[in-house]
């Protein structure tokens, strides 16, 4: 019998699994509510979101940090979000008044006022930071405190197309000298200004004779003229001529007056009969050389051209009665009497055979063995027996899984 398949499940309305109710990739489903239930985990924070609910519902408990929220739920007046290194998370804080200040948390406003006369500078002091160092502090009545760069591992001197690296202060911590490589140059970057000269002469040249360089600059030029080795076949279009007096049309077996420089300058239609053909005109000699070999071919295979002639030819072999081949690809039926066979091949090797009784075989004699399967390997893969795979996950995740049987339906349970 068929099987059926069943997700965890709620009819109660309202119902939500827990988070210790669902495994991650399980789905659940409130089949009062008709909603879906997925657990997600977002660096170790475990939640439950409902499938396709609205974005104010997506989200089940404080959103994290590392997720774009704030960690928080509530505040109060004049309350601050702190950067806390400790789990990289946020902290909620307020202002801490200090001598001679005093501060207000109104509801979305802090008020900063002095208090008092203010006080006394008894001492001055400044501490170093990433990179640097300070000297001189601290200052009790006059003095100077300094502030000086550290150094960096870096050698000190002159570098061209330099390979650098900077650290978070923006100092070159390392450095070497290098190469500027294709992918470094901006599209458009080398303008003529950039290139230097070569012993070309600037100026105007027609049908020139050039010379270029590896680089691809032209650093030889003469005008010249053009010869019909440079002129491409099929290079001069109709476009490209000057009109002649002829019409422009069609003509049959036209006769017509052609110019020193080969141009039709008048034609009409006419008709070339065989007797314009002398007897025995057409010659071997006259025919063009085909690609093909002259020689004597058996079982030959040939191929002709629009004119009748044959322009390929090999020869042949007498096939099997029995085999149909092409290239290294064949089908041949086999009868030895008891055990007749019909078998096909392909790149020289057996694929499929259908034997005496019927019976599928792969790759051969290979029949498979009682209900197994086919199995496609594939576009660029062979097809293989293998034994049916029945996989089945779910079950109950209030009060415990169930297994399922082939002549069973398999059911997840409920979680409320």
């Amino acid at each position: 019998m068929a099987n059926t398949i069943k997700l965890r499940r709620s009819a109660t309305s309202g119902a939500t699994p827990t988070t210790s109710q669902l495994a991650l990739g399980e789905v659940a489903m409130n089949t009062y509510d008709g909603k879906l239930f997925l657990k997600t985990d977002q660096s170790g924070t475990e939640a439950i979101v409902e499938v396709g609910s609205d974005a104010s519902a997506i989200v089940s408990g404080t959103l994290a940090v590392d997720r774009g929220g704030s960690g928080q739920t509530s505040y109060t007046n004049g309350q601050l979000l702190i950067g806390n290194s400790t789990g990289n998370t946020l902290s909620k804080a307020t202002l801490t008044a200090g001598s001679g200040v005093s501060i207000t948390n109104g509801n979305g406003s802090i008020e900063i006022s002095a208090t008092g006369a203010g006080g006394t500078v008894t001492s001055v002091n400044v501490a170093g930071g990433t990179g640097l160092s300070s000297s001189g502090g601290p200052v009790t009545g006059s003095g100077t405190i300094t502030l000086d760069l550290d150094n960096t591992a870096v050698t000190a001197g002159s570098y061209t197309a330099a390979d650098i690296t900077v650290d978070a202060q923006g100092r070159i911590t390392a450095a070497s000298s290098g190469t500027i490589g294709t992918s470094e140059i901006a599209n458009d970057a080398v303008t003529a200004d950039k290139l230097a000269n070569t012993s070309v002469t600037a100026g105007s040249y027609t049908a020139a004779d050039i010379t270029v360089d590896a680089q691809g600059r032209i650093t030889a030029a003469a005008a010249g003229t053009i010869g019909t080795s440079e002129i491409a076949n099929d290079a001069v279009t109709a476009d490209k001529l000057a009109n002649t007096s002829v019409t422009a049309g069609s003509y049959t077996a036209a006769d017509i007056t052609v110019d020193a420089q080969g141009r039709i300058t008048s034609a009409a239609s006419g008709t070339i009969g065989t007797s314009e053909i002398a007897n025995d005109a057409v010659t071997a000699d006259k025919l063009s050389n085909t690609s093909v070999t002259a020689g004597s071919y058996t079982l030959s295979s040939i191929t002709v051209d629009a004119q009748g002639r044959i322009t390929a030819a090999s020869s042949g072999t007498a096939g099997s009665a029995d085999k149909i081949t092409e290239g290294n690809t064949e089908a041949e039926v086999v009868d030895t009497g008891s055990n007749g066979h019909f078998k096909i091949k392909t790149e020289g090797v057996e694929r499929i055979r259908v034997g005496p009784a019927g019976q599928i075989g792969i790759a051969g004699a290979n029949y498979g063995t009682t209900g197994q399967l086919l199995s496609s390997g594939g576009s660029s893969g062979v097809v293989a027996w293998v034994d049916p795979i029945i996989v089945v996950d779910g079950g109950n995740f209030a009060t415990g899984g169930s297994l399922a049987t082939s002549s069973t339906a398999i059911n997840g349970g409920l979680f409320n």
